[in-house]
């Protein structure tokens, strides 16, 4: 932690666009075409309408992985497929049918996933032909899913297909990231669940899962797109208004994920490099003022620049590194520099030494003029070659 800081308190100081010093902390402006309604029961409706843009949906429930108890593996996400399995209004998968008449395709603009925290469902559509079914259908997603157990028997068999398709890590990457996940919600890092907890899950215990998990003031809806939004808020208020915690709400109790503290190893297979995988904690930061939008701008050069050197320096000194890899990414509600070098299992004191090494000078010394104007304009660069590439994908594919 301390390197880092070091790096990039000289970032600060020096070089980074000429910069002598930060600017003031100053909140971003509100945007005031965004819409929030709260509803009684606790439910948040967040809505922007905007002429002439396709209408996109996003509905959230805070109920994943971590929400469940170790006979509940796999739960929430399960849920996940029952929501295209079945509701009051769309029998069976009636609302996908209803959705595809208007060119609106599974997986492509309709899916939904599930993390150790949430559970999302995704709606894209054209326009706001549909928006009175959507809305419709997410408000019993949320409070009455049909849950027949006909088809959760039947989902069983998807569930466990899949299971065998993605769920057990096979790269380095993913082992690390099991085990760091595994660590930091203490066991509930499984989202898809064994093969016992599927085969063996009860209807009941899956209806109990949902109605103590699946609560409004865990829940919000986010619109965006051309909408009329007094119609738009009325829709939500008759489809949301209505649900209620029941009182009989049995929830999984955990306390706030942490990352762990202390070093561990994750086994690679023969066809695997060995690596050594950094990550230190740069703190929370919730780019709420424009401070934050800077300093999160300074980790991602900071990380480019200490990735540039580590190459150039691996490679003048004949180190044996196959990879470099470092990047700034969000972990349980903080954000950390992850260094991770991997190497010859013959050359790992070596590797190890090396790392150590050239940390300490950048620590010591931070980089010279010269580096920072490379990897500033890599950057830019790289930062350009995303934009043009997702402004052609939105071209080419419509989103």
């Amino acid at each position: 932690m301390q390197i880092f800081k070091s790096v990039v308190l000289l970032f600060f100081a020096t070089f980074i666009f000429g910069c002598t010093g930060l600017t003031k902390s100053r909140t971003i402006p509100e945007d005031e075409s965004w819409q929030t309604l709260t509803l009684n029961n606790g439910f948040k409706a967040h809505l922007k309408s905007i002429p002439g843009e396709a209408v996109s949906i996003r509905f959230l429930v805070r109920a994943g992985s971590y929400h469940e108890t170790p006979k509940q593996a796999g739960y929430a996400h399960f849920l996940e497929h029952m929501a295209f399995n079945g509701t009051p209004s769309f029998p069976g998968n009636e609302a996908l049918q209803a959705f595809e008449e208007s060119g609106i395709s599974f997986v492509d603009h309709i899916n939904a996933f599930t993390s150790h925290t949430e559970t999302v469902y995704l709606l894209d559509m054209p326009d706001d032909d549909k928006l009175n079914d959507a809305i419709t259908w997410f408000g019993e997603i949320a409070t009455s899913l049909t849950l027949s157990d006909k088809e959760i028997e039947n989902e069983k068999g998807v569930v466990l297909a899949e299971q065998r398709q993605w769920g057990r890590p096979t790269t380095l990457e993913a082992k690390t990231f099991a085990a760091i996940a595994s660590a930091s919600y203490r066991g509930h890092s499984n989202i898809i669940g064994t093969p016992d907890s599927i085969r063996h899950l009860s209807p009941q215990a899956l209806r109990e899962f949902y109605y103590s998990n699946y609560t409004p003031e865990r829940s919000e809806i986010i619109i965006t797109g051309d909408f009329d939004l007094t119609h738009v808020k009325a829709k939500i208020r008759n489809a949301f208004e209505d649900w209620v915690t029941p009182k009989t709400a049995n929830r999984a109790s955990h306390p706030d994920a942490v990352l762990p503290g202390e070093p561990f190893i994750t086994r690679v297979s023969p066809l695997e490099s060995p690596a050594l995988w950094l990550m230190l904690d740069l703190g929370a930061n919730p780019l709420a003022t424009q401070q934050d939008y800077e300093q999160n701008t300074f980790q991602l050069l900071a990380a480019t620049a200490i990735s540039e050197r580590l190459k150039l320096r691996a490679a003048q000194a004949f180190v044996p590194i196959h990879n470099v890899d470092v990047s700034v990414n969000s972990w349980s509600e903080a954000r950390f520099l992850n260094i991770a070098l991997s190497y010859d299992r013959t050359w790992q004191d070596d590797a190890h030494a090396f790392l150590a090494y050239e940390l300490a000078a950048t620590r010591d010394h931070g980089f010279l003029p010269l580096e920072i104007e490379s990897t500033s304009g890599k950057w830019s660069q790289r930062w350009q070659h995303n934009l043009n590439y997702l402004q052609v994908k939105w071209l080419r594919e419509g989103f």
